[in-house]
């Protein structure tokens, strides 16, 4: 028996950064995360540690015209039939599928609407090692101007059911859909308070975009520093966890 997400969950997230330095003091100080790069070759690519377990990756963001943002990886069987799937659909493919090392491989797409998304298609590297509790990722979310269309777009790429606002493995909610202007994925990470955590976060300079009740509990859009968009949430949110599978 191997650990593993169940497929079309979340199952890695990314953040591509302006300024690196600050990025690790701003996580590092209100997650707990311990930045380890992979040395002078990588380029400031590198690890978050959370409790010496692998929690998110992170990178410099190379281009002029990219902000600082996070990225979401969701596991799928075939990276491959993925990326056909999306050009079928009206999507494209921003990175074509490519192998990173033994640790597995990997695609970046676009959905119709121009949402950024990502798949891992996962082998030695299964994904983040902690999910779901506090500093860690627990929910992920799709911003969209067309629900149903985003809903039938993914349901077919990443192999997934829709209820409702929710997009489901099995009987498992892997991510939510909601109506919005803007079209782009948004990470949502567990905390113990969420209004605690919104204060830190805000005397270290991010700033707060809404703060209110859902029915998954409460939540906080927030920008960090860098101008990275992210979330926080109460440790009730419901996540597509680690499991253990065949």
């Amino acid at each position: 028996m191997k650990k593993g997400y169940p497929v079309g969950a979340p199952s890695w997230i990314d953040l591509c950064s302006t300024d690196l330095a600050g990025s690790h003091c701003f996580y590092g100080a209100l997650f707990g995360w311990t930045a380890q790069e992979l040395g002078p070759e990588a380029k400031g690519v590198g690890f978050y540690l959370k409790d010496d377990r692998m929690v998110a990756g992170f990178g410099p963001a190379t281009e002029s015209s990219r902000r600082t943002s996070w990225a979401v990886y969701f596991h799928t069987r075939d990276v491959t039939v993925a990326a056909d799937r999306v050009v079928k659909l009206g999507g494209r493919v921003v990175a074509r599928p490519l192998q990173v090392f033994d640790n597995g491989w990997m695609a970046v797409f676009a959905d119709p609407a121009g949402a950024y998304f990502s798949v891992w298609q996962p082998e030695k590297h299964l994904g983040s090692e902690v999910s779901g509790v506090p500093g860690s990722l627990s929910w992920a979310e799709l911003y969209t101007s067309d629900v149903e269309a985003a809903k039938a777009f993914y349901t077919n790429v990443l192999d997934v059911s829709a209820r409702g606002p929710l997009l489901e493995s099995g009987d498992v909610a892997v991510a939510g859909v909601t109506r919005a202007a803007q079209n782009r994925w948004a990470v949502c990470f567990a905390v113990e308070d969420v209004d605690v955590a919104t204060e830190q976060a805000l005397a270290m300079g991010g700033s707060r975009r809404r703060r209110h009740d859902s029915p998954a509990g409460r939540l906080a859009v927030l920008t960090d520093p860098q101008g990275g968009r992210f979330g926080l949430i109460g440790p009730t949110m419901g996540h597509a966890h680690l499991h253990h599978s065949p």
